[in-house]
């Protein structure tokens, strides 16, 4: 009896330390919204630069994002979704001339694309430049580039002062955010600044094309119709 209650005691006050390091170490997270002071943007851009994961708003799905630059922010990505690092993350940009210090080439596709298409939802895969990091695209020399249509999204970025490389902000295997809240359930206390701007626009994942081959391929329809695409561009596309 007396070794039953001392493995109980034992037990409680495990659980116990358990509990109070968790309440300890849980990060406070700051929710920036429209509503309130748009200077802490710019706090979340340094947390950016510092190498930290924020949550920011798109037009169409939440994001996760970190610097381009920073592997360490990277690698966090990664292990908040639980996500495999076989599956790359994407450059997002808040102009044109940033698709330069990303993009291996230009490309007349491209050229068209952007013109009639971004900002918005259109995620675009090109042969990435050798500064972008390995982990980032899981070893493949291409990238996907986004140049989302979200005030706030831009302003972050612009804040930051280059690219940051996301994926959307939900557990690997679950339904992508469309709004704050569903961000906050999954990654409150585990990241520092989740921005909301309200349900996202079009609360449907981007469309992907690859421009890596020959021919320009439909890799996935998403918010915007690729037939539109092929009216304004006049591009064949693979896949359709």
């Amino acid at each position: 009896m007396f070794f039953f209650h001392l493995a109980a005691r034992v037990f409680f006050y495990d659980r116990l330390l358990r509990i109070s390091f968790f309440l300890i170490c849980k990060m406070k997270t700051e929710i920036i919204s429209s509503f309130n002071n748009l200077n802490l943007l710019e706090n979340a851009a340094d947390a950016v630069r510092k190498g930290k994961v924020v949550a920011f708003p798109t037009e169409t799905v939440y994001g996760l994002g970190c610097s381009i630059h920073s592997e360490e922010g990277m690698k966090e990505i990664f292990r908040l979704k639980g996500r495999d690092f076989s599956n790359p993350l994407s450059a997002h940009i808040s102009s044109l001339s940033q698709v330069e210090d990303i993009a291996m080439e230009n490309d007349e596709r491209l050229d068209l694309l952007m013109k009639h298409f971004w900002p918005g939802p259109l995620a675009i895969i090109v042969k990435k430049k050798s500064n972008i990091s390995d982990l980032m695209t899981s070893g493949m020399n291409t990238i996907g580039i986004r140049y989302p249509d979200d005030e706030l999204a831009v302003k972050l970025i612009e804040a930051v002062g280059h690219p940051i490389a996301g994926t959307s902000a939900n557990l690997s295997g679950g339904n992508s955010a469309v709004e704050a809240g569903k961000v906050i359930e999954q990654f409150n206390g585990r990241i520092p600044y989740i921005i909301d701007g309200g349900k996202s626009k079009f609360s449907k994942e981007s469309t992907i094309i690859s421009l890596v081959e020959k021919d320009a391929k439909l890799l996935r329809i998403g918010a915007l119709d690729p037939i539109l695409i092929i009216e304004k561009t006049g591009i064949s596309l693979l896949g359709l």
